[in-house]
């Protein structure tokens, strides 16, 4: 029978899909909106059953692929070159994931460089899971923090109901890094990382293997990497109880 497919729509007009395979092999598949006839780019994953549940971060271009049921996170960056995905690592753990989500980036810890936090629904209990980017300074990290989207509405219910449309409201990161850590920027002689406000420059070639970089994800505070220093990102495993 027909499987589920799920679709993304890139913040550059792409369109990043994950599905299966006419073999049931699960694939993802980079589409240009203009142009359906045939993909950019199209991958197979593996021969799980479970459907994949994207979830795309513009200001990062991180894409992490959670297949339900499974036990992992996959983490790819979309680029604008050749291979246009780029397979950066697996966030695994020994138990499966009933759903997950994750909190607006808002509500990250920049004082911990996270860029993401998500959800893990299990049968008795909700496990966060924090993917940090690994740096030492306390300085605030522009690069891996551009603005981002806000809790203020663009418009109204009036002005939406009447056709009236509108971007998103951005905020400034470096704002909630002062509140957070209490070190502000006029305090600081520079800031950490490359300035790139309202710009993504991308985890995975920036700060990935090629680089020294990477990302871990762990699911509390005690850590420890499970992955060659070679990978881009790196993994922490640690229960955390609710």
């Amino acid at each position: 029978g027909t499987k589920t497919s799920k679709v993304v729509f890139l913040k550059d007009g792409r369109i990043l899909t994950f599905g299966f395979s006419k073999m049931s092999d699960r694939q993802y598949a980079l589409w240009d909106s203009g142009d359906l006839s045939q993909p950019i780019v199209i991958e197979d994953i593996d021969k799980a059953s479970g459907v994949i549940f994207p979830f795309y971060d513009p200001d990062t271009e991180i894409v992490y692929a959670a297949g339900k049921g499974d036990g992992s996170i996959r983490y790819f960056e979309i680029t604008e070159e050749e291979p246009y995905i780029h397979y950066i690592s697996t966030y695994s753990s020994q138990q499966s994931q009933r759903g997950l989500g994750w909190m607006p980036k808002r509500g990250c810890d920049t004082t911990r460089c996270e860029v993401v936090r998500m959800y893990k629904l299990h049968a008795n209990k909700i496990e966060p899971i924090s993917f940090t980017v690994p740096r030492k300074s306390e300085l605030f990290q522009a690069d891996i923090y551009p603005d981002t989207v806000s809790a203020d509405p663009a418009i109204s219910c009036e002005e939406w109901w009447s056709g009236t449309n509108a971007t998103p409201k951005l905020m400034d990161m470096g704002t909630l890094h002062e509140q957070q850590s209490g070190i502000t920027r006029s305090n600081s002689s520079k800031m950490g990382g490359m300035s790139m406000k309202g710009k993504g420059t991308g985890l995975g070639s920036k700060f990935g293997a090629m680089n020294g970089g990477g990302l871990n994800g762990s699911r509390s505070g005690n850590s420890s990497p499970v992955v060659p220093s070679s990978s881009k990102f790196s993994k922490n495993a640690s229960p955390i109880e609710q």
